[in-house]
């Protein structure tokens, strides 16, 4: 009986910690949504925050928050100098 008290216990545990994950995920992709809504107010959405060219629509529509041009941000990805 103790041990499938701790078994129980584990699972607990690796449950709370997914659950966990998931909302830092959902704040963090909600923050992004808000500063893409700042952008659309500012009328900067959908210009590149590093080159400053226009982000293309697809990349927009797959990613409606994105702030980067699919170049720049695989430059930064990439750990190419001149990005943080």
């Amino acid at each position: 009986r103790h041990m499938s008290d701790i078994a129980d216990a584990g699972g607990d545990a690796n449950e709370e910690e997914r659950s966990f994950r998931l909302l830092e995920i959902g704040n963090a992709e909600l923050s992004q949504v808000n500063a893409a809504l700042e952008q659309i107010s500012a009328g900067t959405y959908g210009v590149c925050v590093s080159c400053k060219n226009a982000v293309n629509i697809e990349r927009l529509k797959a990613l409606p928050f994105a702030t980067q041009c699919i170049d720049c941000k695989r430059l930064e990805e990439s750990g190419a100098e001149g990005f943080d």
